[in-house]
């Protein structure tokens, strides 16, 4: 019986994470460049489609050429990335023959059947709009590309973030930056940046739909883009956001991506209506080519609505991302405590969090080292006073920590630097992390979340407590400033075991201990198994558990309670040996209670 043939639509994951960066720079920037940055998006996305299938149909002839030949012998020139991609996405190197069809009628026939049969595959999985690099006619997006540069408009992109505002910090959230930066890399774009914060008096969805009109209006031939960033935070906001610009006439495209998104599965058209594509993973590389087109055509990480949802994410090679601080998109001069990042993604599996990457085998993303180096001296230079360093576990590589801290010290920075780090990983035989960490003004953040294994093997974060009890008392001896925190609501958890996992933090003096709510964060391993202890949410603000099968209403309460007396006691400056004698203190001192989802947005910022 014939078997009906998957319509691929888009290329292999696999495929779509091989960072061509350095093959594009040399096509399009160096000397021997033959195509510009324009067509190479054209050309790179043609080439993972050849890619894809020379993979799925491992025993047909299957023969590039134009610039998709071009990229491939690029990429294999560079012999020890080559074999690394291959073996990563193939599990074999992907032979090349480049002297087929140079000698007799036969073998240039055999050419022929090769180059043909590719053309027939792109048709059949990935058809019209798109054609091949071994077309001489131009792609779809060949055409429209041809089209912009011949005119004079440009295509504007209104990039919208609606953050949660923290006292003091920059105003333009980092990622939201790095995407501008971007975008406006491309002389054919042009950007206008709205930044709301939702936790400001004057916010409302109205007045950010008319803001959005108002700037629409000024381009209304072209329809100009309107992407929006989505967090748990946001969420309801942007929904109502959508439905008044779609109520106003507004006709462009509007295009959504963030954490909500990334972390979605099929549905979205019914989750968020009026909108018309949604972006998975990083956002810059994939909003930038899809701002560039308006046909069909395939772009990884974006899934259109109404279409075929392959659930692909998008990836960005922050060796090729323009940074926001150098290009100016960002001002550290007008800042006193501003984010900043050297690496995206963290390894670990921890079952609460959307840091963790959606695939095991995809490898943290790090800043290059020329790009650290300009932008922490551009950071030093303009007296920033706290830097907060968004490294999910800053400590990964603990040669790679102490190299850019280094570069702070050369600097002489004085300001505070703030550090998420994994006290396992620190080595206390070689510290040369620490050695380097305790000249510095910086505070070590250790998110242990619970000292008891049930707990913490319910939520995949397993803690070496030996370990981490000898790390805090060497970080304790060297006078670096440190604090651990905490979560309650966790499976397995107890109002009893969250204050043995408090009790272990005091009995050790740990100066400042923070408790965070569990958030129940959509697309996490830990929502989609939250029956398995019937976790209940809150969903007034933000999803907080609040009862499971070990904890009611009542114990969530009293631990929410200790969480409270623990930042009172932050904020007084008061240490306290046990639980019971901290929040014996903080009653007496009839301080005022914070809304449990502000602290949880304090951790998830």
């Amino acid at each position: 019986m014939a078997t009906t043939p998957v319509v691929l639509h888009a290329v292999d994951p696999a495929v779509s994470r091989i960072d061509l960066s350095t093959v594009r720079h040399h096509l399009t920037r160096s000397p021997h460049a033959i195509m510009s940055p324009h067509e190479w998006l054209t050309a790179e996305s043609e080439y993972r489609q050849f890619l894809t299938l020379r993979n799925r149909f491992p025993g047909r002839l299957l023969i590039p050429s134009g610039t998709t030949l071009s990229i491939w012998q690029a990429h294999i020139l560079d012999t020890r990335a080559y074999r690394a991609d291959c073996e990563t996405a193939f599990g074999r190197y992907l032979d090349h023959f480049p002297y087929l069809g140079e000698s007799d009628p036969a073998d240039r026939a055999e050419h022929e059947i090769g180059l043909r049969n590719l053309r027939q595959l792109v048709d059949r999985y990935y058809g019209p709009p798109y054609a091949t690099a071994s077309s001489t006619a131009p792609t779809v997006l060949d055409a429209e590309l041809v089209r912009r540069r011949s005119s004079a408009a440009k295509r504007m992109v209104i990039l919208v973030a609606l953050p949660w505002q923290q006292p003091d910090h920059q105003a333009m959230p980092l990622g939201h930056a790095s995407i501008v930066a971007k975008l406006r890399s491309h002389p054919q774009l042009e950007v206008r940046s709205v930044v709301r914060p939702i936790n400001t008096e004057e916010f409302s969805a109205q007045s950010v739909a008319e803001e959005i009109s108002k700037l629409v209006s000024e381009d209304a031939e072209h329809k100009p883009d309107v992407a929006i960033g989505t967090y748990v935070w946001n969420d309801h906001h942007v929904r109502e956001i959508v439905k008044l610009l779609r109520d106003s006439g507004f006709q462009g495209r509007v295009i959504l991506g963030g954490p909500q998104i990334t972390y979605s599965g099929e549905g979205l058209e019914a989750l968020y209506a009026g909108v018309d594509a949604f972006i998975r993973g990083a956002g810059e590389e994939a909003l930038c080519q899809f701002a560039l087109v308006e046909s069909s055509v395939s772009i990884p990480g974006v899934h259109r609505a109404g279409t075929n949802d392959l659930g692909i994410q998008a990836s960005a090679s922050l060796e090729a991302l323009p940074s926001p601080w150098l290009s100016g998109v960002l001002d550290a001069r007008h800042s006193q405590s501003v984010h900043w990042e050297s690496q995206r993604g963290c390894p670990y599996v921890c079952s609460f969090c959307q840091h963790r990457q959606r695939d095991p085998k995809e490898s943290v993303a790090v800043v290059n080292a020329n790009r650290i180096t300009k932008e922490v001296a551009h950071l030093c230079n303009a007296g920033v006073g706290r830097i907060s360093v968004l490294d999910p576990v800053f400590n990964r590589n603990e040669a790679h920590a102490a190299t850019t801290l280094n570069q702070f010290l050369d600097h002489d920075f004085k300001g505070e630097i703030s550090l998420q780090c994994r006290a396992e990983l620190i080595d206390l035989d070689n510290p040369i992390f620490l050695d380097v960490a305790e000249k510095l003004n910086v505070t070590l953040e250790f998110g242990i979340q619970s000292v008891i294994e049930a707990e913490f093997r319910a939520v995949r974060r397993t803690n070496k407590m030996h370990k981490i009890d000898a790390v805090l008392q060497d970080v304790q001896r060297r006078n670096i400033r440190h604090e651990v925190s905490l979560i309650y609501g966790l499976p397995e958890q107890t109002l009893e075991s969250f204050i043995t996992s408090v009790n272990w933090c005091l009995e050790r003096h740990i100066p400042v201990v923070r408790a965070f709510p569990l958030l129940l964060l959509r697309g996490t391993e830990l929502s989609e198994r939250s029956r398995d202890w019937q976790l209940e949410v809150n969903k007034d603000v933000l999803p907080t558990v609040q009862s499971s099968s070990t904890f009611d209403q009542t114990d969530w309460r009293k631990m929410d309670e200790i969480a409270d007396a623990l930042e009172w006691a932050t904020d007084e400056g008061t240490r306290f040996e046990s639980a019971k004698s901290l929040i014996e203190g903080y009653r007496q001192s009839a301080a005022p209670r914070v809304a449990h989802h502000l602290r949880a947005l304090g951790r998830i910022q």
